[in-house]
């Protein structure tokens, strides 16, 4: 299965595991919905990966306890 079409729950999306692999399946076109904790963090971290996503990936955040 190819990145591009992966609709991927990440849950720790805070943390440094959790956010290098929201990173990396962002850059390769997975459509993402992060959970974590912390809500700075999680919407800093969905407003990095707006940035590069391409039209059709669907980034989101929620935090979550």
């Amino acid at each position: 299965m190819q990145p591009e079409s992966m609709n991927v729950v990440l849950t720790g999306a805070c943390g440094g595991i959790g956010q290098m692999l929201a990173r990396e399946l962002g850059a390769q076109g997975a459509s993402l919905f992060l959970c974590g904790r912390d809500a700075i963090v999680l919407a800093e971290l969905q407003r990095e990966l707006h940035a590069i996503a391409r039209p059709e990936q669907y980034i989101e955040a929620r935090a979550v306890d």
